[in-house]
């Protein structure tokens, strides 16, 4: 068997004989430098156009970050205003329960005071009938 040969392909620059050849004439090089400047203001325009965005994305992550700091602190209040309402509830709760137990200690004191005062009528036209 006879190994496998591969094709060379020619070597992409021959020897500086053909490169002194290739010399460009003025309108090549003059389309060259337009081509070169049309891409540079190409990238000078991206250039911008990247910063302009990093700059917006950084406004943007600075927003967010207030929004999350603010966020935070109305969840805080709003946990606070939770706690408080519930405390608030009980509270108004206990008063309910004192104030039935006032109405009840008021109504038995009327009836106390009901039995004195019948008591000493009753005691008072006895004396005065015993008299």
């Amino acid at each position: 068997m006879s190994p496998v040969q591969r094709p060379t392909s020619p070597p992409l620059y021959e020897d500086s004989d053909e490169e002194e050849d290739l010399e460009l004439t003025p309108g090549q090089i003059l389309q060259f430098e337009q081509e070169n400047a049309e891409i540079l203001r190409s990238v000078e325009n991206t250039l911008a156009a990247v910063k302009l965005a990093e700059s917006r994305l950084l406004d943007i992550s600075a927003l967010q970050t207030e929004l999350i700091v603010q966020l935070t602190r109305q969840s805080e209040m709003v946990d606070q205003l939770y706690d408080e309402a519930i405390t608030s509830q009980g509270e108004v709760e206990k008063g309910h329960v004192q104030l039935k137990q006032a109405r009840e200690r008021a109504r038995e004191s009327r009836k106390w005071l009901l039995v004195f005062i019948l008591g000493a009528t009753a005691a008072m036209l006895f004396l005065h009938w015993y008299d």
